[in-house]
């Protein structure tokens, strides 16, 4: 489990987001976004609106991290976001799952590197920040671990999309009942609600 928190709010509760800067994540049942704003409380109610769709946000605030200044806060949050999205495009590639990621500009996955032990960038946060988001759309923990790299680059992806397709409500009714009866993994970031 992650050392850090992670916020988490339904959309009727957005009205407890604070007005903070921080990179987030919406998603829905089948659909996820990654974000980042210098007013969270401001862009949450902008992004529902310009997406069409939500029904739970994650964040990740400025308050978790001390930054000794405001560029370099700007620099970080944003380094993070990119990160995130390439941990969710990575995530829901590489396993196959019938997942829709709805950014459109930097979409890519994450670099070799993220995979080492030892290596000068952390992707941790961003990978931990996708599974918990991951997570809270139901999907199995199994399925929201990172992919094995060499997989990344066969056929193995795609034919795991068509059998997750195939199977997928299937998948997530199992997972719903096992976490009703609390034999479920927990979630790779402990999730807090802001109020």
């Amino acid at each position: 489990m992650s050392r850090w928190p992670l916020y988490g709010v339904p959309v009727s509760d957005i009205w407890a987001v604070p007005p903070i800067s921080g990179v987030y994540v919406l998603i829905d049942a089948s659909r996820v976004y990654c974000g980042h704003s210098r007013s969270l409380r401001r862009r949450f109610p902008e992004t529902l609106r310009e997406r069409g769709f939500g029904e739970y946000f994650y964040f990740f605030s400025e308050d978790l991290i001390g930054f000794p200044g405001e560029d370099m806060k700007v620099n970080c949050l944003r380094e993070l976001e990119e990160d995130t999205i390439a941990a969710l495009n990575t995530i829901i590639y590489g396993n196959g799952l019938p997942i829709e990621l709805i950014n459109e500009a930097g979409v890519s996955l994450l670099p070799s590197i993220a995979w080492k032990k030892n290596f000068p960038k952390d992707y941790r946060l961003a990978i931990n920040i996708a599974q918990t988001a991951l997570f809270g759309m139901g999907v199995p923990m199994p399925l929201a671990h990172m992919p094995y790299e060499e997989a990344m680059f066969s056929s193995l992806p795609l034919k795991l999309l068509d059998m997750h397709t195939a199977e997928w409500r299937n998948i997530i009714y199992a997972e719903m009942e096992r976490r009703e009866n609390k034999s479920e993994m927990p979630p790779p970031m402990l999730t807090l609600h802001p109020a």
